[in-house]
């Protein structure tokens, strides 16, 4: 995905991008990842994301995922925080 925003009053104008890919490592096991990047005027801002799904039975999956993102301010401030993510999924 691209994106290229433009703000009607020019304040904050922003070009990214965004990808995703994911691998059948298994009949039963995907391994997914993901990247974004964001520039604007005010902020630059970077993602990514790894993770899994492994499906037990036909409607029952459990999935995890590890996400780090870094925002950095026009003035040079820095923001990282990293997230830890694990989940059950069942289909009735």
């Amino acid at each position: 995905m691209y994106q290229d925003t433009d703000d009607n009053v020019d304040l904050n104008n922003e070009t990214g991008f965004f990808g995703s890919l994911s691998y059948k490592s298994s009949s039963k096991t995907t391994i997914k990842a993901q990247f974004g990047s964001l520039n604007g005027d005010t902020h630059d801002e970077d993602t990514f994301s790894i993770g899994a799904d492994h499906k037990f039975a036909k409607n029952t999956k459990v999935f995890a995922f590890y996400t780090q993102n870094e925002d950095t301010m026009s003035d040079s401030e820095k923001d990282e925080f990293s997230s830890l993510g694990v989940g059950l999924e069942h289909k009735f």
